[in-house]
């Protein structure tokens, strides 16, 4: 469901999963974007059963792939439960012949949150700040004193070019993109507009807060949305920048999408300017597209993935090589 909204999948004749169960390649379906995309697991069954015709071997195959799933899920629980508790009483469970089953401690959840709790504060570092696996900062931690929920009135102009790119490939600012940006503060009331940034504060990004605080005195309220893991460079930047933190349910970067279509395109009209991206932006353009509320998308066309997506969409977006093609457009949107 989730590729097939995403536009992923142009027809279910290109979906993979008959030539991986032909190939015997071991696979289970599953969801992604459940509370977004309203389905759940068995909905994703019946759908791939009627829609891909697949027969009842080939279900049989994916559940007995499910049930290795879950064994192997249930040995490493069994696993950990038995490292928990020897580090808790110093008891060995596998050499004393300990059930741990009937061990009170081990259903306790009061005791085992207590243990880790204070197993977490023992590794934070010594400036005392929250740390998650592999040196990540808990986000709502450490920026809580910049959340902020998003404002109920206004316009919410979605700026994306610079965060939805990979590590590897930077966004090279262009003067397409300065203008457009120059042009938008310009035209727009910081009464009735706000921006809404990804969370890297990178190229078009970038230029757009330093815009706003060089010209126009930080007048325009800009959010990031962030992901719930940082590091922490990411996180001195963000608190340099003087943006407002919007935490998303997703740690993952390349999933940031889903939480601007939650709390934006799913809620209210918007605008957004995809001036940059990589995968992770074309599905942004196509949550634009399946918006509840109309969102006004501008595509670069100097953006290829992105104007790739766009083509895909037919004419539901507006793809521009000019800025000036489009801002007397977007003025009407905005209320400029």
């Amino acid at each position: 469901t989730s590729n097939v909204r995403l536009n992923n999948l142009n027809s279910l004749r290109n979906h993979p999963l008959c030539a991986y169960l032909k190939a015997g390649v071991r696979c289970v379906q599953g969801t992604d974007g459940g509370a977004l995309y309203g389905t759940d697991s068995i909905d994703e069954q019946l759908s791939l059963e009627k829609l891909l015709h697949l027969s009842p071997e080939d279900m049989m195959r994916m559940r007995e792939c499910e049930a290795e799933v879950y064994r192997k899920s249930m040995d490493g629980f069994r696993t950990k439960t038995e490292a928990w508790y020897e580090r808790y009483t110093g008891r060995n469970p596998s050499k004393e012949a300990i059930d741990l089953s009937r061990v009170d401690e081990t259903r306790r959840p009061d005791k085992i949150i207590s243990y880790y709790l204070k197993e977490i504060d023992s590794r934070k570092e010594d400036s005392g700040r929250p740390l998650t696996g592999e040196g990540r900062l808990n986000s709502s931690e450490v920026l809580k004193d910049r959340i902020v929920e998003l404002p109920q009135d206004g316009v919410p102009v979605v700026l994306m070019g610079g965060s939805f790119n990979s590590d590897s490939r930077k966004t090279n600012v262009q003067d397409f993109g300065r203008h457009l940006i120059d042009e938008v503060l310009k035209m727009a009331d910081p009464e009735k507009v706000f921006f809404v940034v990804g969370y890297r504060l990178k190229g078009y990004e970038e230029y757009l807060i330093e815009e706003n605080q060089k010209r126009f005195g930080g007048r325009f309220r800009i959010f990031a949305i962030i992901p719930t893991l940082i590091s922490e460079k990411e996180e001195r930047n963000l608190r340099s920048s003087g943006v407002n933190i919007r935490v998303s349910i997703e740690s993952s970067p390349m999933g940031l999408y889903k939480s601007f279509a939650y709390e934006i395109f799913k809620r209210r009209f918007s605008v957004l300017l995809a001036l940059d991206g990589n995968s992770a932006g074309a599905n942004m353009v196509q949550e634009a597209r399946n918006a509840k509320y109309k969102c006004r998308t501008y595509v670069s066309a100097h953006s290829r993935i992105l104007k790739t997506k766009a083509a895909s969409l037919g004419g539901y977006v507006t793809v521009f090589s000019d800025e000036n093609e489009v801002l007397p457009a977007i003025r009407k949107d905005i209320g400029g």
